[in-house]
C-alpha cells in the first residue's frame, strides 16, 4: 500500500504503518512506523478539533447586536444603578 512518510494513505482519517505499508518491515521499522503515524493521527484530530472550534465561534460570532438584548443585560446587571443613577434608597 502507497502511503506518505507519516503513514497516510491519501483516504481521509486512513493510515498504514509497518508491514502493511511495507511487506519488508522488520518489528523495529514497525514499531517506528506505527509510532510516527499515531503523532500524525494526533494532529489530525487535534486540527479537526481547531476546526470544528473556528466553525462554532464563528457561526456564534455571526449574530448581530441586539440593542434589546444589551439593554436586559444592563438592566439584570445594573438594576437601579443605571447610567450610574443610584436608584431611591
Amino acid at each position: 500500500m502507497a502511503v506518505d512518510p507519516s503513514g497516510f494513505t491519501g483516504v481521509q482519517g486512513v493510515w498504514a504503518a509497518g508491514n502493511v505499508s511495507d511487506v519488508l518491515a522488520v518489528v523495529p521499522q514497525s514499531a517506528g512506523a506505527g509510532n510516527t503515524a499515531g503523532g500524525a493521527i494526533n494532529m489530525d484530530l487535534i486540527l479537526e478539533d481547531a476546526r470544528r472550534a473556528t466553525e462554532a465561534r464563528e457561526a456564534a460570532s455571526a449574530t448581530p447586536f441586539d440593542g434589546t438584548m444589551e439593554a436586559e443585560v444592563s438592566r439584570r446587571v445594573l438594576g437601579t444603578r443605571a447610567h450610574g443613577l443610584e436608584g431611591p434608597a
